[in-house]
């Protein structure tokens, strides 16, 4: 178990029953996260990230509540850099990318990469999707430009993450330096990252259980990418994780076991999930149904709901408009979340998010853009989900 080095800092409720899910708690258990500053992989900050949210666990009484050690090998950014004939411009790697110089003719993503460094624009392209075209295509790499701006004039360069093991370098650069690529030019990617091998993170658990059959998992990830603090991606949603498990222990017992878990190693290919579920293989096989508290609110976009089947989908789209939302139905969960380890082994899988949101995964994913009174209506959209899907007695 992590040592509890850190005193919980919300205080306790002498009440016998209360009303966690207020903008109130959301944003003091949010702010508690980004007041520890970045929580990157490998760094003080995760450690004492994971200790917060252990504490929180034991002090909302959850059945278990404890950190497992996973060893992997932890990624860091280090610095990045695209080279041409027009000259050397800063690049932000995407996490976990190979370090080493890739060298190729600059190609649209959206034609024929392959041998090349494909070249991909936000205003075009989501990331993902460039990086999954890129991959395919036979890139050697994927140069992605940012181009939004700040309303402060800070250009907005969106860091991504890989979900293939690292095998394709990638890395993102701003408006004003991708703008000064040629494609058909010859372009270098320099990327000087490091690993801490044999690197141990931990998962957060705790559990309710269940009166009955199944089980139900309600993840968020508390790690960050750098240099953010990270407030919608993910501080808040472990808040939301916090409030509704203080939340489901002031209710009647569910039907179906509720399984509380945070993870690290997210940004860097949901380390942490594909943990979690390898060391329960049987138990998670065994259960029922997992929803993601990832990037829950933001500063913009719209309220996503996914789900693997239409009567989740329908019914999270039911509790988002019942507390003033405007949800709009996005089909299936993308894969961008640590649902997905879960999802491989038979789960269906529910995920709420509001994006596209330009601050996201920037160094402007800031407190001050959360609008907490929404993202509390968010919260208590999940919170009737959970009802429903874990049979809590209302």
């Amino acid at each position: 178990m992590l040592i509890w080095q850190l005193a919980c800092t919300i205080p306790a409720d002498s009440a016998a029953t209360r009303d966690w899910l207020t903008a109130d708690e959301l944003g003091a258990s949010t702010e508690a996260l980004t007041a520890i500053g970045p929580r990157m992989n490998g760094t003080p900050e995760e450690v004492e990230a994971g200790e917060l949210v252990e504490a929180w666990f034991i002090d909302a009484g959850l059945t278990d509540a404890r950190a497992e050690p996973f060893v992997w090998d932890c990624w860091q950014r280090g610095s990045a850099s695209v080279s041409s004939s027009a000259g050397v411009g800063e690049a932000l790697a995407w996490s976990p990318s190979p370090a080493g110089s890739v060298t190729g003719v600059l190609a649209r993503v959206e034609g024929d990469v392959d041998g090349k460094l494909a070249l991909s624009r936000s205003a075009q392209m989501n990331r993902a999707r460039a990086f999954a075209d890129a991959l395919l295509g036979g890139a050697v790499g994927l140069v992605h430009v940012s181009e939004d701006v700040a309303e402060d004039g800070t250009d907005l360069i969106e860091v991504g993450h890989t979900l293939d093991g690292s095998s394709l370098p990638a890395a993102a650069v701003s408006g004003s330096v991708g703008n000064a690529l040629t494609v058909g030019d010859e372009v270098t990617l320099t990327i000087d990252a490091t690993v801490l091998e044999g690197h141990t993170s931990h998962n957060v658990v705790g559990r309710i259980p269940g009166t009955g059959a199944g089980r139900v998992y309600v993840v968020a990830h508390y790690d960050s990418w750098d240099p953010s603090e990270s407030a919608f991606d993910n501080a808040l949603g472990v808040a939301a994780l916090r409030l509704l498990a203080l939340q489901a222990m002031e209710s009647e017992a569910p039907r179906r076991e509720i399984v509380f878990l945070a993870t690290s190693g997210e940004e860097q290919g949901l380390q942490g999930a594909q943990a979690f579920v390898e060391q329960h293989e049987d138990e998670v096989r065994a259960s029922s149904f997992v929803m993601t508290l990832d990037v829950l609110w933001s500063g913009s976009g719209s309220f996503l709901v996914m789900a693997d089947s239409d009567a989740d989908r329908q019914l999270a789209m039911e509790a988002a408009l019942a507390e003033g939302l405007e949800p709009v139905a996005a089909g299936a969960p993308s894969a961008g979340s640590d649902h997905l380890p879960f999802q491989a082994r038979g789960l269906p899988a529910m995920w709420a998010t509001r994006q596209p949101d330009p601050h996201y995964h920037t160094t402007h994913d800031t407190l001050e853009y959360l609008d907490m009174d929404q993202a509390a209506a968010a919260l208590r959209s999940q919170w009737r989900v959970l009802v429903e899907v874990a049979e809590i007695p209302e």
